[in-house]
């Protein structure tokens, strides 16, 4: 699967993949900043794998042009009450900061807002990853009550805020690359995106039956 959308492409992860994520999900640039920071062996990766390759999870390497440069998600989503956990890394450092890995996070949202039906997502942020907390809040997070005395902190937005939260950051990149979405993914693998793929606008995507 493969979606093409304000200057960045998101390729739905394979095994194939896997190497790589792990690499740079063990940097130390990216470990620093994540919950679960123990070094992850290729088994454990592998293990990883194979539990989030289904409908529930939804987990895109970042390509710019040629250049993948680190990884997006929606994970351990509930189709009942269409919630689910977002987060995003990146890998190459030359691309922290990057105006990339914002349209990479408003793409995943707008995919899975408005082409998936999710209702809510919610990311738990480093509070002392301050560039972290302020984009999220930009997006429209909003903070939970805190439960412990965590370093990280739950937060949680729900798709009209997040509409209207983000919306001067989505109109400048709509003006730079366009509005409209291409996905490309092979139909018949999961019964429930085939539906929701199904059921889109034409006018505003553009999708493609392919093998990927």
């Amino acid at each position: 699967m493969r979606i093409d959308y304000l200057g960045v492409s998101l390729i739905r992860l394979c095994e194939e993949d896997i190497e790589e994520v792990r690499l740079w999900r063990n940097a130390e640039h990216v470990r620093m900043n994540m919950e679960y920071q123990v070094l992850i062996s290729q088994e454990a990766q592998r293990k990883w794998f194979h539990s989030i390759n289904n409908i529930q999870h939804f987990h895109f390497i970042i390509q710019i042009g040629h250049q993948r440069i680190g990884m997006v998600s929606a994970a351990r989503i509930n189709w009942n009450t269409r919630t689910g956990d977002a987060g995003i890394f990146i890998g190459e450092q030359s691309y922290l900061g990057s105006p990339h890995a914002v349209f990479a996070v408003l793409a995943m949202m707008d995919f899975m807002f408005e082409v998936m039906g999710i209702e809510r997502l919610e990311a738990k942020v480093n509070r002392l990853n301050r560039p972290a907390v302020f984009f999220n809040q930009k997006l429209g997070y909003q903070a939970k009550e805190p439960t412990s005395q965590s370093l990280f902190q739950e937060y949680y937005v729900t798709k009209a805020t997040y509409f209207q939260r983000a919306k001067a950051l989505r109109r400048a990149a709509q003006q730079l690359y366009g509005d409209c979405m291409k996905i490309q993914y092979r139909k018949g693998i999961w019964n429930r995106l085939d539906q929701c793929l199904a059921a889109v606008h034409t006018e505003m995507y553009t999708v493609q039956c392919k093998t990927y």
